[in-house]
């Protein structure tokens, strides 16, 4: 998969270029993503993360 697929519609990635070197080492990501699953409500929201990280996959 290609960083511009990855990185579609995010604001920021930091340190620059750093996801192009990644994938070029042909190593698997490590990913990580905070949720607070304590939290009372749920709400489709917090979907959108978890899409995104789909792409990773």
């Amino acid at each position: 998969m290609a960083a511009p697929d990855l990185s579609r519609n995010a604001v920021h990635l930091l340190p620059e270029g750093e996801l192009e070197r990644k994938l070029e080492r042909g190593r698997p990501l490590r990913v990580k993503l905070g949720i607070d699953v304590t939290s009372p409500d749920i709400h489709v929201g917090r979907a959108i993360p978890l899409q995104r990280m789909r792409a990773f996959q």
